[in-house]
């Protein structure tokens, strides 16, 4: 695992000076984007009456299917085109994914955000050995579906 330096900066064995003052109450300004939050919950309904689960549509996680009837109904949304890179808008379903919190804090992660396609694609790299992936791990034949509109074979090793 790679730690990045500057961490390794911040941490020195001689001081004890190992606590540090949070939770002032602060005022911000912000600009933000208008979400409709009945948009989000009929694209999570489409996407459960298509698939009977709430999974990933850039990696297939489940929470549901690991975490049990904690995880029901854990899920966030990315635009395909997102919404700072247009003025407002009309926003149909399929402008919508289900991503869950990883996969979108990797899309959204530098300023030059990476596409669900990106996110896909990388799971799949990172994925390689199916035979001894961790369990919570989606099997290909789950994902493939989703790769097939950007012309990706069902056979994982010509990628």
């Amino acid at each position: 695992m790679s730690v990045e330096p500057e961490i390794f900066a911040l941490l020195d064995a001689n001081k004890k000076d190992d606590d540090f003052n949070e939770g002032r109450v602060l005022e911000q300004l912000h600009r933000r984007h208008e979400r409709n939050r009945t948009g989000v919950r009929k694209k999570i309904a489409q996407v459960l009456a298509a698939t009977g689960k709430l999974a990933c549509e850039a990696c297939g996680f489940d929470f549901q299917a690991v975490y049990g009837e904690r995880g029901k109904g854990i899920a966030e949304y990315q635009h395909i085109v997102p919404l700072s890179e247009a003025r407002e808008r009309k926003t149909r379903l399929d402008d919508l994914v289900v991503v869950w919190a990883n996969c979108h804090r990797m899309i959204h992660r530098a300023s030059s955000m990476w596409t669900v396609e990106e996110v896909i694609w990388i799971s799949f790299v990172l994925w390689r050995n199916w035979d001894n992936a961790d369990p919570s791990t989606p099997h290909p034949e789950l994902v493939f579906p989703l790769l097939a509109p950007l012309g990706f074979s069902g056979v994982f090793n010509t990628f």
